[in-house]
């Protein structure tokens, strides 16, 4: 990816303006906040790094205030599912962050690449909106940004597929899943993975092609796991006709 001109940083100054809502004092700080390492050694990598506490920080300080009963493991799996690499990178692709990176040599071609450089992005604009401001000022920001995911719910914090199959197998004290993964294409920008998942016990295995191993595990563990819930309601349906 080329230099980028200073056309395109006065966009990016206009584009935070509008779309973020807030005017930046120091400039300089958030041209170093779009600036990757392959372009100057002064770039986002440190901002990125107080941009992802700062989050931390204003999710769980919003998570406890608004659940007030929820105990310390439901609140810890409800933050990280809020602020996951793959929900900070949905909401920066969509701001269009990654348009503004100045860099050198990458492939924005691949997905993984660009899903990866947009979280930076976004954790990184967060920590320079933070120096350059204040704290109830990016926790506003925040909010406001992380509002889709931050909706009131009567229950949070559930556990996702992969973890409840994981403790089913260990309440019934037998072997952990299998999980193996085939790359199906070697297209390293759009990469496609055929992910299995095996119940040896019970003779049940799911399959399921993805672009993502995780999203594979969890999926193929949620068949396994609607498997099983139809299996123990056949079995009762059966012991109530004998």
């Amino acid at each position: 990816m080329s230099r980028v001109t200073k056309d395109e940083t006065s966009k990016l100054y206009l584009f935070i303006e509008k779309t973020i809502k807030y005017n930046f004092v120091n400039k300089t700080l958030l041209s170093q906040a779009f600036t990757h390492k392959s372009e100057s050694e002064i770039n986002y990598e440190r901002l990125e790094l107080l941009g992802d506490s700062i989050i931390r920080l204003v999710i769980t300080h919003y998570l406890y205030t608004q659940y007030e009963k929820a105990s310390e493991g439901i609140l810890s799996r409800e933050i990280q599912r809020i602020i996951s690499k793959d929900v900070l990178a949905e909401i920066s692709l969509k701001l269009g962050l990654i348009h503004f990176v100045k860099a050198k040599n990458i492939r924005l071609r691949d997905n993984n690449l660009k899903s990866s450089i947009s979280t930076d992005l976004f954790e990184s604009m967060i920590g320079a909106i933070y120096i350059d401001s204040n704290y109830e000022t990016i926790k506003k920001i925040i909010i406001k940004l992380l509002h889709d995911y931050l909706k009131i719910k009567d229950r949070i914090g559930e556990k996702d597929p992969k973890t409840l199959l994981q403790e089913f197998c260990q309440a019934k004290k037998i072997n952990l899943p299998l999980y193996k993964t085939i790359k199906l294409n070697k297209i390293d920008h759009n990469p496609r993975f055929l992910v299995s998942c095996e119940l040896t016990q019970y003779d049940i295995k799911a399959e399921s092609s993805c672009k993502n191993v995780q999203v594979g595990q969890k999926n193929t563990s949620r068949i396994i796991l609607e498997k099983l819930k139809k299996n123990e309601k056949n079995k009762n349906s059966n012991n109530r006709t004998e």
